[in-house]
């Protein structure tokens, strides 16, 4: 069996094939006899499935975090948006209020507020 043009050779019945990868395997770091797909993807061996799904998971993690930090922005958005609601209803309430109190003593404001 002949070496293709990066140096692997096939296993047409796998579909695989084996080639040197330039890596780090328990913490030494060398030229490795490593396995490939048909499409020339490294196959990761063990541990190294195991740190690419642990930075998978920690972006994701980041990424809810993000999230979660936007929606609190949010709901204080909104929380405050509702509490200068209610301190404008507050105060329209008391305007009201003073005006009738005015009214029961002065009598009916012209038009004055319509």
């Amino acid at each position: 069996m002949a070496p293709d043009h990066h140096g692997r050779v096939t296993s047409t019945r796998l579909g695989l094939s084996l080639g040197i990868h330039h890596s780090s395997f328990h913490d030494i770091e060398a030229d490795w006899l490593r396995w490939f797909d048909g499409e020339g993807n490294l196959l990761l061996h063990g541990s190294e499935r195991a740190a690419e799904e642990a930075r998978r998971a920690d972006d994701e993690a980041r990424r809810a975090d993000e999230e979660a930090r936007r929606a609190d922005d949010e709901a204080q958005r909104a929380a405050e948006q509702a509490r200068q609601a209610a301190e404008q209803a507050q105060r329209a309430d008391d305007m009201a209020a003073l005006v009738a109190r005015y009214e029961a003593r002065f009598g009916r404001l012209d038009g004055a507020l319509e």
